[in-house]
């Protein structure tokens, strides 16, 4: 099943064309206004959500997309939500980032540039909800094993089933999002350590860091070519 993801924006035309970049690899689903926007979330609860700030044209100060962030983060807080604003809308932009929207991106849209960040912004939703059934499932076995008396009672269970539940959720999300981006980048690139850099933003001595952090073994992710005399070793 496709991930879903709900495109806001008052220019009918921008949406087509994100349309047509998009289908192939998600659910696409597109809202031109407040009203057909929060309707839409309520009913199909999107993994992603980008949100144009500014959503009428007859006054550009009236940001509407920000009331969106604020009702989609009450409505379901696992939303990854990706704010588009003008080309010089760096106030509004971090407003949105400490309302809770997932990243920004300033217009003029490249296509390809926001796909790739929806794409992660749907990784980082999964690991979020496989975390959440993770977290669920802990605090339940904890609670057994209470009513069992396989462990004592601590004085307020509650506080001390969610410490430990966040303890385990910190470390496994940084562990989950690292190896998935890693091994995704090391795979795309063939195992040559140097272009899965550049697919990740770091450096490769970050790269090595990593792979050796998580035992991950780059020959499994390496093309099965033959061997000639003469090999290029300007990338490793």
């Amino acid at each position: 099943m496709k991930p879903k993801i709900l495109l806001v924006d008052d220019q009918e035309q921008l949406l087509a064309q994100m349309r047509w970049v998009l289908d192939a690899d998600f659910e696409i689903l597109t809202a031109t206004n407040e009203g057909e926007a929060l309707e839409t979330f309520m009913t199909e609860r999107p993994s992603v959500a980008v949100v144009d700030l500014a959503l009428n044209r007859e006054n550009p100060l009236d940001l509407g997309g920000l009331r969106l962030i604020e009702k989609f983060i009450e409505q379901d807080p696992a939303t990854r939500i990706i704010v588009v604003t003008g080309n010089e809308d760096d106030a509004n932009a971090l407003q949105a980032v400490r309302m809770g929207a997932y990243d920004y991106y300033s217009k003029p849209i490249r296509l390809a540039e926001l796909k790739v960040m929806i794409q992660r912004a749907v990784e980082v939703h999964r690991i979020h909800q496989r975390l959440n059934r993770i977290r669920v499932g802990a605090d339940q076995t904890f609670q057994n094993q209470i009513q069992e008396g396989a462990v004592p009672v601590p004085s307020d269970p509650g506080a001390e089933i969610e410490s430990i539940s966040g303890e385990v959720n910190l470390k496994l999300a940084k562990k989950a999002i690292e190896l998935e981006f890693v091994k995704k980048a090391l795979a795309k690139s063939n195992g040559v350590v140097s272009r899965a850099a550049r697919e990740l933003g770091i450096s490769r001595v970050n790269l090595y860091e990593l792979i050796e952090k998580h035992h991950i073994g780059v020959h499994e992710f390496k093309a099965n070519k033959p061997r000639t005399i003469r090999q290029n070793t300007s990338e490793a």
